[in-house]
């Protein structure tokens, strides 16, 4: 006798669907009386509390003495979530937070969707996913929310690369003195602050990275009542010993705001440090959390990764996440922008290396050092074509035009530095050894000089910096995850930008450049619909 299984999962913002894996006609018979038949062995019915109640009471009695078929209801934090809506309102003391904050001058600084964020956030009880699109201003929603619950003490950890920003952002937003916001660089610097941390009567907030905090947990412990962590998908892989040492501290904060734009990168397990760590009742377990997310149930009938995925985002707005994107918000008139690739002409001898190479290829390599060294013979191998391409688009197609070239290798990136020098075409660097004094001089001196016509950056350091004046971005070699790929696009793409920005990817055919761009469009297609409820289509 086959097994029958019905699954229930959230379908979209109207509908539960029920999937059955080997329907018999009694089966099909009852769920055709209750539910609409919407394709093969799916049925789907009006999602709401009390008709999932009933649908489901209904098939638990119909075929309670049916040992052929199992039901496989809604885990129950998912419908508490889903179905109950638990943040839809916001509570009284939230109310009156509002009401007092809503009397301030920082209130009226904030355009219409950064309030609805501070609401969101207080919908939620000072515990939130700032996941709004990069480039939107998550970094004034975070301060805000931290000046409506008035705490005395506001720890921010923050990537080494914005340490100076968050300190600035700080003084221009709150109006603040300098000894009132503790920028904290290093170990000795942090020991000083907090030893002397009683001694200032006045609201303080500390800036640290990860790395410094991890150190230091232990003296900053019990400390903080409200924590705000940029670019949280730094804890996405709670197995680190940095994870280990972290995360029981950042769970006793009371308020706790993440901002990222990217908190996932490619599979769905990446966000269950973050959003467990806002509300662990929601969810409990990882390994039941991966199960029903990421993990086949059973892999040659029922695997329905997109519709789970869609259930997820749901879960996610219902509950910790808030989401703006750059389209959706009237007063962002941003440009339009455009991608398109360049295909890469070789010479057989060297085209054919490269062919051999990609068909050896594993794409499981791209989060091992296999990736590293194999993607490294091949950028050696592309050199003398890349700077061909280079000459052509800055000196003849782009001539009048200010660029931002991402490479990945260091010898790339020393062969382009070169090549620019001996044409005569000035421009700065970034890399992983440039100094935060230096990325803060180099991006302004190329945002403000007309004769800068490059900004030359590694593509892992494209974080927490603005660079509008670019009017085109090459990217001579990819990143394998896609929020990298979209986060150094949007280092020109972003509020501030007037003319269009276009996007070029130098690609050679049937080589690990398209294995690789593969791979990334199919992982936009699942952080998109996770975090949009999308069909993948934008990476286009």
């Amino acid at each position: 006798m086959n097994q029958s299984e019905l699954y229930f999962e959230i379908y979209d913002e109207a509908y539960i669907t029920i999937y059955v894996v080997q329907p018999n006609p009694r089966i099909k018979d009852t769920l055709n009386r209750i539910c609409e038949h919407q394709a093969d062995n799916t049925w789907v019915f009006q999602r709401s509390r009390e008709v999932y109640n009933q649908v489901l009471k209904y098939l638990l009695d119909t075929f309670s003495k049916d040992v052929s078929t199992t039901i496989h209801r809604l885990p129950e934090q998912v419908a508490k979530a889903v179905l109950d809506h638990p943040n839809r309102v916001m509570n009284r003391y939230e109310s009156e937070l509002l009401e007092e904050f809503q009397s301030k001058e920082l209130w009226h600084k904030l355009k219409d969707y950064q309030q609805v964020g501070v609401r969101e956030a207080l919908k939620r009880k000072g515990r939130i996913l700032l996941a709004d699109e990069m480039g939107v201003g998550k970094t004034l929603q975070a301060i805000a929310i931290s000046t409506v619950y008035k705490q005395y003490l506001v720890l921010v950890i923050c990537p080494r690369t914005v340490l100076p920003v968050w300190g600035q952002e700080l003084i221009r937003w709150l109006d603040l003195k300098s000894d009132q916001v503790e920028v904290c660089g290093t170990s000795k610097e942090i020991r000083s602050t907090m030893n002397n941390l009683y001694g200032n009567p006045d609201p303080l907030y500390i800036v640290t990275t990860y790395d410094l905090f991890a150190n230091n947990a232990a003296l900053l412990d019990n400390r903080f009542n409200f924590i705000i962590l940029d670019e949280s998908q730094k804890i996405k892989n709670d197995s680190t010993c940095r994870a280990t040492l972290t995360m029981p501290v950042i769970a006793k904060s009371r308020y706790l705001v993440l901002l990222s734009g990217t908190p996932v990168f490619a599979n769905p397990f990446e966000l269950f440090s973050q959003v467990s760590l806002l509300s662990p009742e929601y969810f409990l377990s990882i390994g039941l959390f991966t199960k029903r997310y990421y993990i086949a149930e059973n892999t040659t009938q029922y695997q329905t990764n997109s519709d789970r995925l869609l259930e997820l985002h749901l879960l996610l707005k219902e509950t910790v996440m808030f989401r703006h994107l750059k389209e959706d918000i009237d007063s962002i008139s941003l440009p339009l922008k455009t991608r398109a690739v360049i295909p890469l002409e070789l010479y057989n001898i060297d085209r054919n290396k490269l062919i051999v190479q990609n068909d050896l290829f594993k794409e499981e390599w791209l989060q091992t050092g296999h990736y590293h060294s194999w993607y490294g013979h091949s950028a050696e191998l592309k050199i003398p074509y890349i700077i061909d391409c280079i000459n052509n688009l800055i000196n003849n197609q782009y001539k009048d035009k200010k660029f931002i070239i991402y490479c990945y290798h260091d010898k790339m990136m020393h062969s382009i530095q070169d090549f620019l020098v001996d044409i005569g075409v000035y421009g700065v660097s970034i890399a992983g050894d440039t100094t935060l004094k230096q990325r803060e001089e180099f991006s302004d001196y190329f945002q403000k000089n007309d004769h800068c016509r490059i900004m030359l950056m590694k593509i892992d350091v494209a974080v927490g910096i603005t660079l509008t004046a670019a009017d085109i971005v090459i990217f001579m070699q990819l990143f394998w995850t896609p929020a990298s790929i979209m986060q150094a696009e949007d280092r020109a793409h972003r509020i501030g930008r007037e003319s269009p920005v276009k996007v070029l990817y130098l690609l050679s055919k049937h080589t690990i450049d398209e294995t690789m761009f593969s791979v990334i469009q199919r992982k936009v297609k699942i952080v998109e619909r996770i975090l949009d409820g999308g069909d993948g289509i934008k990476f286009n």
